[in-house]
């Protein structure tokens, strides 16, 4: 039903059950009438007890769910048989469209073992991300900070794309200071 005539009609069943109302509190007393009339009446005070909020607005159909990042992510970020393959996990907490938490990263092959930030803002099932590993965090390097961008999918139980990685003063650890990497998270 269109909303003008939504409108129109939530207006009269409000205006005429206000009236009937008014005209019972006055003291007078119905007379016996026919069910249809009283039925009629009985419907109009109903619909006018719902008179005290103006009309909804509809939810529009097909509006996925807002997704629900907050939780323990665990996976990889970099290639597979490369020197910037690491396991990651995430602990992470949404708070409206923002998600933020500590990330901690291992390189099985030698043990390098260091932790960053992942943040980022969601929108739809995009999330921006920005991985910081500040100076001073990976050992054997101390010169070495981490930094990255992502704008990869999301869906609630699984994250995945590429993100764009600079690492300068990592070579200690055979990190190049620039390179693309694949990120990719599974919601525990």
């Amino acid at each position: 039903m269109p909303y003008f005539s939504h409108f129109f009609i939530h207006t009269l069943f409000c205006w005429l059950s206000s009236a009937a109302h008014a005209t019972l509190r006055r003291g007078f007393t119905m007379p016996a009438i026919r069910p249809s009339r009283f039925t009629v009446i009985v419907l109009l005070i109903v619909a006018g007890a719902a008179c005290g909020e103006g009309p909804s607005e509809p939810t529009p159909i097909g509006t996925p769910p807002a997704l629900n990042l907050t939780g323990t992510w665990d996976g990889t970020i970099g290639q597979p048989q490369s020197n910037v393959f690491f396991s990651a996990r995430w602990t992470a907490t949404q708070t409206n469209s923002t998600v933020t938490g500590p990330v901690n990263v291992l390189r099985v092959s030698d043990n390098v073992a260091y932790s960053g930030t992942l943040n980022g803002t969601l929108t739809g099932t995009r999330l921006q991300l920005t991985y910081t590993v500040p100076r001073g965090n990976v050992p054997g390097a101390p010169d070495c900070s981490i930094s990255g961008t992502s704008s990869i999918e999301a869906t609630a139980t699984l994250l995945a794309g590429l993100m764009n990685m600079t690492a300068p003063g990592c070579e200690p650890i055979s990190l190049l200071p620039s390179s693309v990497e694949q990120i990719s998270l599974v919601k525990q």
